[in-house]
């Protein structure tokens, strides 16, 4: 049998690329986000809310990623119990790619639904959520968030970065039934409305 005769050399550069191995291993991780629900329950540009009930609306808002990622969740956060559709929809193609119903029984938090197949989205690709608040042909409440200091005079707060997401507008549009909102009023980009939500994952 031959013996192997290792170096000082070759040892070392054998230890260096296991580590950096191991090394690399350890540094991916992957990160959970619901935007909506965290800028809403630490108050970032929006400190107050209340509930109304005006008519059948599709409410949603137009953002993009700033990272590749997939959307595994949808959600939302209503003021009355009931089954609301939330929609994830492509702004180029005006598609749905991804639909759910969800069962909101607690009205204090934000209720999320796992797709059945989660969606990759694109870095800076647009997308819209959205949520109908129609449940049981019946139109209920739905939250307004605002900030105090600019509800008065109107100040926009978009566009505005949570971590990975960028909210670009709000947008609705009067329907019983999900639909995609095709363009949004500058006169009411000092609220978030609704509100829809989805749970976003990405690598780091």
């Amino acid at each position: 049998m031959k013996k192997i005769k290792l170096t000082g050399l070759s040892v070392f550069v054998a230890i260096t690329l296991l580590t950096s191995c191991k090394k690399e291993e350890i540094t991916i991780k992957t990160i959970t986000e619901t935007p909506i629900s965290t800028i809403t329950n630490e108050k970032q540009m929006v400190d107050t809310f209340y509930a109304t009930n005006f008519t059948n609306f599709e409410m949603g808002f137009e953002f993009y990623a700033s990272i590749d990622g997939k959307i595994t969740k949808l959600g939302c956060k209503m003021p009355e119990t009931g089954n609301y559709i939330v929609s994830l929809w492509d702004v180029e193609t005006k598609s749905v790619l991804a639909q759910t119903q969800v069962a909101v029984s607690n009205t204090n938090i934000f209720t999320y639904k796992e797709l059945i197949s989660s969606v990759e989205i694109m870095a800076r690709k647009r997308y819209i959520v959205s949520v109908n608040n129609t449940s049981g042909g019946v139109n209920k409440k739905y939250y307004v968030y605002y900030n105090t200091n600019g509800v008065d005079i109107g100040l926009s707060i978009y566009s505005f970065t949570k971590s990975k997401i960028t909210l670009l507008n709000y947008r609705d549009q009067q329907s019983t039934i999900p639909i995609f909102i095709e363009s949004f009023n500058p006169n009411v980009q000092h609220y978030l409305v609704g509100v829809a939500d989805f749970e976003f994952q990405y690598n780091e």
